[in-house]
């Protein structure tokens, strides 16, 4: 459990500061390099940019198609429970786009 935790602390201080540096890219290229990483194998890379776009959004759609990918890429390491959570955060979004 105490390696999760620190697992979720680092994961969120290294996104949120690669996302302060990347702030002047558009929403949606940002979605887009978080998938070229997930196909690449870089599924860390990938969780934190995720992560720091979820935070982010205030738009429901971007929302919910973050929170699916963010999913996929904890799925891809293994982090099920913590994938579903994002799962589960997309099916009570409604969002059917």
């Amino acid at each position: 459990m105490k390696k999760f935790l620190y697992f979720n602390c680092f994961v969120i201080f290294l996104s949120l500061s690669a996302f302060a540096q990347e702030a002047s890219k558009s929403y949606k290229q940002k979605i887009s390099e978080a998938v070229n990483l997930i196909k690449s194998g870089k599924k860390i890379e990938a969780a934190q940019q995720l992560l720091a776009l979820s935070k982010v959004t205030t738009i429901d759609a971007e929302k919910a198609q973050v929170k699916y990918l963010l999913g996929l890429s904890l799925m891809e390491l293994n982090l099920n429970q913590t994938a579903a959570f994002q799962f589960v955060e997309v099916i009570r979004s409604g969002n059917t786009t």
